[in-house]
């Protein structure tokens, strides 16, 4: 079932569609009842399959929800909103203290890695830039 909901396009909705007649007719029917639109990503009626998938409108449907005097932000799921940004970093985030205050370990300081160089030829020609 998770194979048919996650079915981007109608020709792999229908291929997903006939393994789960082979699989289970009493499933099948029981899918087949129901609304694709309303669970199927394949028959999502959006101008966008990107809004559907990330819950932030593109920017045509920005276009088409002023064009009618709606408020955007009310088409934007939720997760985004400030509304929960408050409520999950309502904990206080306490600022560290400086660097000369941390404590002491006795372990040498970390190192960048050592440099080695690439393999293959050497350029000879200088990058031009966009202006050349």
């Amino acid at each position: 079932m998770e194979k048919i909901a996650r079915s981007t396009t109608i020709p792999w909705w229908d291929a997903e569609m006939k393994n789960m007649r082979q699989l289970s007719q009493a499933a099948f029917d029981w899918v087949a009842a129901l609304d694709p639109s309303q669970w199927c990503r394949a028959h999502f009626k959006t101008h966008s399959k990107r809004w559907d998938i990330t819950g932030i409108p593109c920017k045509h449907a920005c276009a088409a929800i002023g064009q009618l005097n709606g408020d955007h932000i009310a088409y934007v799921d939720a997760c985004y909103k400030k509304e929960a940004f408050m409520r999950a970093y309502s904990p206080m985030v306490h600022p560290m203290t400086s660097e000369d205050l941390w404590p002491k370990c006795h372990r040498p300081p970390l190192m960048p890695p050592l440099y080695h160089k690439q393999p293959g030829r050497p350029r000879k020609k200088r990058m031009r830039s966009a202006g050349e």
